[in-house]
């Protein structure tokens, strides 16, 4: 009977430490689960953050080249205002210049055409002399010959 009571604590005493070890076994497995579902739950949120913190940095990247295009923009619209203000000022140095050009050749023309008008009037003058001197010499070629024969006569 004594060795029946032994067995039955025994027994008793080995069903409490597989129980023990059940519920230790059960409390390692949901510390376990515990763990992992912490763990989850922060990979989950350090992924979320990094997701937020890469669409953050998307759109400041977007920004920062909607920035630099509106500024590339600008300097292009810039250069070619430049560029037309250069050509409008080409342009109306040119026209002054023809306009200049104009008048230095006018200037020019007039006074060849003076020069020209004055070397006629100077050839004019110079037929006249000379016809003039030549009927000076012939009414003193004809006085003579008049006295001539005057003489004669």
């Amino acid at each position: 009977v004594r060795q029946a009571e032994i067995e039955r604590v025994r027994a008793l005493e080995q069903r409490k430490k597989e129980e023990a070890r059940a519920l230790q076994r059960e409390l390692h497995e949901q510390t376990l689960l515990r763990h992992a579902k912490e763990r989850a739950a922060e990979e989950e949120a350090e992924r979320l953050r990094k997701e937020s913190l890469e669409a953050a940095l998307q759109q400041r990247l977007k920004a920062e080249q909607a920035a630099k295009a509106a500024r590339n923009l600008k300097k292009a619209q810039d250069a070619a205002a430049k560029i037309e203000r250069a050509a409008e000022l080409r342009k109306q140095l040119i026209l002054e210049q023809r306009k200049e050009f104009a008048k230095r050749h006018e200037a020019q023309a007039e006074r060849m055409e003076v020069a020209r008008r004055l070397q006629e009037q100077r050839a004019e003058e110079q037929r006249q002399q000379a016809a003039s001197r030549r009927e000076t010499i012939a009414r003193a070629q004809a006085q003579l010959r008049a006295a001539e024969q005057q003489r004669k006569s």
